[in-house]
Order: structure tokens, then C-alpha cells, then sequence
């Protein structure tokens, strides 16, 4: 899986075959790492995903509670989603426990947790995205520290 944005896809125009190809061509130490697999160019679909980072205004309702990535989805770069996702159903299990056993506000209180750990994810990755400056010129990270800029 390589990741990009949208924005950058659309302006090296990677949707075409051979601009990728030329693309991973370029990117030499990827490159690299695609011919060490032994993989023959002409075998590599191109396929895209959405992967933004998300989180519902509302995680809890009448007798259901959102979870995992239902909940919210962080950016996969910064490699915080599966941490995210069982710390939620840790989170989550404890707060339907608690919500069985009477406690009016459990799942409330479950999703102030959400909230809370994306408010703080928006800010570490932000941090991070600006912490990157080993490629000044690329458009990839400039639009990283931009769009971070803006959550």
C-alpha cells in the first residue's frame, strides 16, 4: 500500500497508469523496495481508498453506540488507527458494561472520551506533519501541514 492525498492525485494526474508507473519509477528508494519484491510493473493495479481523518458528532443513541472506525478514523500516515481502535472497544465495552449496570451517563461519558483523543490526535498530527522537513519542496507535505493547519 503506498498512500498519497486526493489533491496529489489529481495534480500529477496518478489516476493514469503510466504517470504512476513514471512516479514510482522516480521515487527511487520505493523503487527499490517494488523490484526487491520481484513484482513486474505491468502486474501493479492501481486501485484508491479514501482514507480521511473523521469523527461522528454523535457516537451513542437508543440502544446502539459507535465504535472503532464508525466512531473515527485518523490519518493513516501517522499509524495511530489500530492503537485508536482498541483503546475505543476497550473504552467502549467498559461504558456498555457500565450503561447495563444503571449508570445513566456511561455512554456520554464514552464519547466525550472520542472527542477528546480526536481533538488530541488533530494536534499531534499537526505536529508532526510540520515536524517533517526533509522534502521542503514536496507538494505531498506541504499540503499535509496546510490541511492539518485547518482541522
Amino acid at each position: 500500500m503506498l498512500a498519497t492525498h486526493a489533491h496529489t492525485v489529481r495534480t500529477m494526474r496518478l489516476h493514469q497508469t503510466e504517470n504512476w508507473h513514471h512516479m514510482l519509477r522516480a521515487a527511487q528508494r520505493t523503487w527499490r523496495l517494488v523490484c526487491d519484491l520481484g513484482l513486474d510493473l505491468h502486474d501493479l493495479r492501481l486501485k484508491s481508498y479514501p482514507a480521511p481523518s473523521y469523527r461522528l458528532d454523535r457516537l451513542y443513541g437508543n440502544q446502539w453506540l459507535a465504535i472503532g472506525d464508525a466512531a473515527s478514523a485518523y490519518d493513516p500516515i501517522t499509524a495511530q488507527g489500530i492503537i485508536k481502535s482498541l483503546s475505543n472497544g476497550v473504552s467502549a465495552a467498559d461504558a456498555i458494561r457500565n450503561r447495563l449496570n444503571g449508570d445513566p451517563h456511561a455512554l456520554e461519558a464514552f464519547s466525550q472520551i472520542v472527542h477528546a483523543q480526536y481533538h488530541q490526535y488533530l494536534h499531534m498530527r499537526h505536529h508532526f506533519y510540520c515536524l517533517e522537513q526533509r522534502w521542503p519542496e514536496s507538494d505531498f507535505w506541504r499540503h499535509c501541514a496546510q490541511q492539518s493547519n485547518l482541522a
